[in-house]
């Protein structure tokens, strides 16, 4: 699965094709996966968002980053948290994570 994205694929900085990708490989049979998946998504935005105004929202999205909460959304969403962890590393440049 984290084969078929290479580091020339995807541009540096853009959260809307971060989650195309996790889309794509998430497994959605139910609407809760859905749910889940849009809070990941939500939490990729806010922590990409570098606006004075988000402050709050990006500390909040490092903090559920960090957490637990982080790898249970996850695996609810059949995403393999360290794969999502490195895309976002590799492409969202959040290598602080």
């Amino acid at each position: 699965m984290a084969e078929a994205i290479n580091r020339g694929s995807l541009p540096r900085g853009n959260s809307r094709d971060i989650a195309l990708i996790l889309t794509r490989h998430a497994d959605l049979e139910i609407p809760e996966q859905k749910l889940m998946l849009a809070v990941l998504l939500k939490a990729i935005s806010d922590l990409m968002d570098k606006t004075p105004s988000n402050k709050y929202h990006r500390a909040m999205a490092r903090e559920f980053f960090t957490g637990s909460a982080f790898v249970f959304f996850c695996d609810m969403c059949g995403l393999n948290p360290e794969w999502v962890m490195d895309i976002l590393r590799k492409h969202a440049g959040l290598e602080a994570l």
